[in-house]
């Protein structure tokens, strides 16, 4: 199973994203139902739609703010949502317990995702690599951008030395030729 993190999870709901259509291609080509997300994904998202729509000082940003909380709430219609129970809580107070340092939010994630033996699929490695024996992994990961884009420029650049570096020898040896006609 792959557990979405929030940040991947406000991918699906910007669906015009090249980011988001990337994801939603990831995730078609799994089965159905074995991608989910955590309950505690939910309240961070629902915390911070809440936020936004305090923030609204006017009717115009008050409907848009509305409008977004609604399109939050049908996302997660059609989500399996990974409970925080009583097995992700045993491994929370473990994972706490061994002082990591990252946030009580990505602990609890962490913990769901254990409990359940699934893949994290999430843009925050850096964190939660720091959480041993995590199954972790990245859509925009830099093993995903060395992969598929630094390692092509480097074939690129292969290519092209190889295509000039004969040139190059060529115009040496002309060089020292002329040179060579023009000392005798």
């Amino acid at each position: 199973m792959v557990v979405l993190d929030t940040d991947h999870l406000s991918l699906l709901e910007r669906r015009q994203s090249a980011a988001s259509q990337s994801l939603q291609t990831r995730l078609d080509r799994l089965d159905a139902g074995s991608w989910a997300t955590t309950i505690v994904t939910y309240e961070e998202q629902t915390r911070g739609w809440m936020a936004y729509m305090a923030r609204a000082k006017t009717v115009a940003q008050e409907i848009d703010a509305y409008a977004r909380l609604k399109t939050h709430i049908q996302s997660f219609r059609y989500i399996v949502v990974l409970d925080f129970d009583e097995g992700a809580a045993v491994k929370y107070r473990e994972l706490s317990q061994s002082r990591l340092r990252i946030g009580t939010m990505d602990l609890k994630i962490a913990a769901i995702v254990f409990a359940h033996d699934a893949t994290l699929l999430s843009r925050n490695l850096s964190d939660f690599r720091k959480v041993p024996g995590l199954k972790v992994d990245g859509l925009n990961s830099r093993r995903s951008l060395v992969l598929f884009i630094l390692f092509p420029i480097l074939i690129l650049i292969v290519i092209l030395l190889l295509l000039l570096c004969p040139l190059t020898l060529c115009t040496r040896r002309m060089t020292m030729d002329r040179r060579a006609r023009a000392r005798s």
